[in-house]
């Protein structure tokens, strides 16, 4: 059934549209990181992150996997990344007034 699903979602993402792919490709990684597949989970959050450096949301859930697989170097380096990415938002809001 698992397989079944998965294909489905594939072939809607291969035939839907583009604003929608990051968002089912998410939802995979965090399918894949519920059931336990880090492989899978990583590999996902890694290709979002590349697509969008400013995606919090998949570097939050790559930090969490590292979290959870006890990888705490890789961990805190995934946090430290939100960290400045975000701190350099806030600076950008508090320059613009």
């Amino acid at each position: 059934m698992t397989n079944f699903v998965f294909c489905v979602i594939l072939i809607v993402y291969g035939l839907g549209d583009d604003n929608m792919k990051p968002k089912i490709s998410y939802s995979i990684g965090m399918r894949a990181l519920k059931n336990k597949e880090f492989v899978n989970a990583e590999d996902i959050f890694k290709q979002l992150i590349e697509n969008d450096p400013n995606d919090l949301k998949s570097r939050f859930a790559l930090a969490k996997l590292y979290y959870d697989t006890n990888e705490p170097f890789k961990a805190r380096a995934t946090f430290n990344q939100i960290v400045e990415n975000t701190s350099d938002r806030i600076q950008t809001f508090i320059e613009l007034g």
